[in-house]
């Protein structure tokens, strides 16, 4: 789980770097806001050992990012 943990963590504060400094895309503000919160919540619940419920909120965002790419490439296609 620590190393799922560290790895969720370099994705999204990488998205977070990537979006601010590199590639401003979108809704700047509200995207640079939930990367940031991303990464914090995501340190701050390693930091205080809570990985159950880290672990499911990381899982359920992971899956819901999976659908919502298969329905952007549906959409696209048609």
């Amino acid at each position: 789980m620590q190393v799922f943990y560290i790895i969720q963590f370099g994705k999204h504060f990488g998205r977070f770097l990537n979006h601010v400094f590199i590639r401003r895309e979108g809704n700047f503000y509200e995207y640079a806001l939930h990367h940031g919160l991303s990464s914090v919540l995501i340190s701050f619940s390693y930091l205080t050992n809570q990985w159950l419920i880290g672990i499911l909120v990381l899982f359920t965002h992971d899956l819901s990012e999976i659908t919502l790419m298969i329905g952007r490439g549906y959409a696209v296609r048609n």
